[in-house]
């Protein structure tokens, strides 16, 4: 018999089944002591990250008197599982932020249209949910996509704000 390392903590977790059990969460299930078990009974904690959807579970140990002691963390112990949409569902969501994209550029000219796509792409490939769930934290760091990734033209630039404004009230609009 071969000698095998003993598996770490984190390697102990079973991601499929917490992505799962995060997917739910994110649905509104009531799934929180499921998690916990799991997580609890190798040593971590977990909260859900809900900016991107990821359940995010890290060692017991890193606490004190229920505060996270900066001494104790060693971010290569913490162990990120995304809850988004899986592939398929990637489609999906992709297909209905294109679509709103397509109805900005209808409702409100080319320009904002090419600012509507670049919020699509971003929620799509990025954060991999509906333009509907931007939230303010999204839309700093589409900021951030925006200036580094999109080569827009002059006149998109100018409006970027009023485009991400018109682009959200749209989809929010259809969303309900």
């Amino acid at each position: 018999m071969r000698w095998q390392q003993p598996r770490s903590m984190a390697e102990q977790l079973p991601r499929q089944q917490l992505r799962q059990l995060g997917r739910a969460l994110l649905e509104g299930e009531d799934v929180e002591d499921a998690i916990d078990a799991i997580v609890h009974a190798v040593g971590f904690r977990w909260r859900l990250r809900e900016t991107d959807s990821t359940l995010v579970c890290v060692p017991a140990g890193w606490y004190t008197d229920g505060v996270v002691d900066p001494d104790r963390v060693d971010p290569g112990e913490a162990v990120e599982i995304t809850c988004a949409p899986s592939a398929s569902g990637y489609d999906t969501v992709a297909r209905a932020n294109a679509e709103v994209a397509a109805s900005v550029a209808a409702a409100f000219g080319p320009v904002h249209g090419e600012n509507a796509a670049a919020v699509a792409r971003f929620m799509s490939a990025h954060l991999r949910r509906p333009i509907a769930t931007m939230t303010d934290a999204d839309q700093r760091e589409f900021d951030e996509f925006y200036r580094r990734n999109v080569w827009p033209s002059e006149e998109a630039a100018a409006v970027i704000e009023e485009s991400v404004r018109l682009t959200l009230e749209l989809a929010r609009s259809s969303d309900q």
